[in-house]
C-alpha cells in the first residue's frame, strides 16, 4: 500500500510532536521521533472509538430530525451536513496558512482499517482528509486519554488485570512480576500509571510500586495464577498515591514536616508542577519562630522533588531527619560543582 499524505495545521503538527517525544516513540537506532509509527499507533488505537463517536452523534442528530417530511436520504444529507460542520474539525487547505505535512505508510495491522475507509468513503481522493480529521479529534482530547489511544492494547490489557486481579510480569529495565491495582493518570503531568504491588527482593516484603505505561514492554498476565493478594497496608498506600501523585510510591505513614518563610510560602502557591498537597493550611497568625509549618502525608519522593526548587530559607525540611539530610547533600553537592566551575 503506497503512502498518504496528510495535511494538517501546523498547531496539530506541533502537538503529534510533542506527543511523539513525549510517549517516547523513537527510531531503534537513535532518539529521533518515529513519526510514522506514531501514526500507524493512532489509526489503529483511535479507528474504533472515532467511527463511534461519529455514529452516536449521528443518532443523536437523526432523532431530533422530522423524519415525517424528509426521505432517508433527504435525513443523511442533513445529518451528514451538521456533522462535518460541527462536530468534526475543519480540514485546512493544502494551500491554507502553514500546513504541516506527515507521510503515513501503512503497516500490516493498519492496512486492514485504511481498506475498509476507502470502501466507505469510495475514493482515494478523500482519504487524507478522513485521516485529517480523525488526528485533530484526538489532539483534542486530554493528554492522559491520548497516550490511551497510542497504548490502547497495552492499556487494556494492563486494565483488565487490575480488574481480574491477575499478576502480570513485563520489562522496565528489569523483569518484573507484580500484582497490578490500578492505571491511573498523574496529576498535573497526566502521563498514565500502573499502581502495583511488588516483592521486594530484599526484604521478601510486598512494596507499591508505580510504573508508567509507555515504558511497560512485553506485557503478559499470568494466567492461572492464585497468589495475588496485595496487603491491606500496601492498597492503603496505593490508594493514597492516587489521591497524591501515581508516579511516587508511598511505603510509610511517616509525616513530613516543612517550614515555609514567606517567599517560600507565596512560591508554594504559585508553582503546581508535582506539588504536594498538605494536610493543613496554615493563616498568617500560625507561625512557629518566623516560619510557617505544613504537614504532608505524600511521597518522600515527590517533597524532594518539589521543594529542591526553593532556595534559601523559603522551605527548609523539619522531619523526618534523613529526608531533610538528603536535600541538604543534594544542595552541597550542587554548591560544590559551582565551586569547582569557578576554579
Amino acid at each position: 500500500m503506497e503512502k498518504i499524505d496528510i495535511y494538517v495545521p501546523n498547531q496539530i503538527g506541533e502537538t503529534l510532536v510533542y506527543d511523539a517525544q513525549m510517549f517516547e516513540i523513537f527510531k531503534k537506532d537513535d532518539r529521533a521521533i518515529n513519526k510514522n509509527k506514531f501514526l500507524n499507533l493512532l489509526i489503529k488505537g483511535y479507528y474504533v472509538s472515532y467511527t463511534k463517536e461519529v455514529k452516536d452523534a449521528t443518532e443523536v442528530i437523526k432523532s431530533v430530525i422530522n423524519a415525517d417530511k424528509l426521505s432517508d436520504e433527504e435525513i443523511k444529507q442533513i445529518t451528514d451536513a451538521i456533522i462535518d460542520k460541527t462536530v468534526l474539525p475543519q480540514v485546512p487547505s493544502r494551500k491554507g496558512k502553514h500546513p504541516t505535512k506527515f507521510s503515513l505508510k501503512p503497516k500490516k495491522d493498519t492496512e486492514s482499517i485504511i481498506t475498509l475507509i476507502l470502501e466507505k468513503i469510495g475514493s482515494t481522493d478523500y482519504i487524507s482528509q478522513y485521516f485529517c480529521k480523525m488526528i485533530m479529534r484526538y489532539c483534542e482530547k486530554p493528554f492522559y486519554q491520548r497516550e490511551r489511544i497510542i497504548f490502547k492494547e497495552k492499556y487494556e490489557k494492563l486494565n483488565d488485570a487490575c480488574i481480574k486481579k491477575k499478576s502480570v510480569s513485563f520489562k522496565v529495565n528489569d523483569i518484573h512480576t507484580v500484582m497490578p491495582y490500578k492505571v491511573v493518570p498523574g496529576r498535573e503531568e497526566a502521563f498514565n500509571y500502573l499502581l502495583c504491588a511488588e516483592i521486594n527482593p530484599k526484604t521478601g516484603k510486598q512494596e507499591t510500586m508505580s510504573y508508567r505505561i509507555n515504558r511497560i514492554l512485553d506485557e503478559s498476565i499470568i494466567d492461572g495464577t492464585t497468589d495475588y493478594y496485595i496487603d491491606d497496608e500496601v492498597k492503603r498506600h496505593l490508594d493514597l498515591m492516587v489521591s497524591y501523585g501515581p508516579q511516587f510510591n508511598i511505603n510509610d505513614d511517616e509525616d513530613t514536616i516543612v517550614r515555609l518563610s514567606e517567599d517560600g510560602l507565596d512560591k508554594f502557591s504559585k508553582i503546581y508542577h508535582l506539588r504536594p498537597r498538605p494536610e493543613n493550611y496554615p493563616d498568617k497568625s500560625e507561625k512557629v519562630n518566623g516560619y510557617y509549618e505544613l504537614r504532608f502525608k505524600c511521597s518522600k519522593n515527590q517533597i524532594f522533588a518539589y521543594f529542591r526548587k526553593f532556595r534559601g530559607d523559603e522551605a527548609i525540611i523539619a522531619s523526618p531527619e534523613w529526608l531533610r539530610d538528603d536535600m541538604l547533600a543534594f544542595h552541597k553537592v550542587t554548591y560544590e560543582a559551582y565551586l569547582q566551575q569557578d576554579g
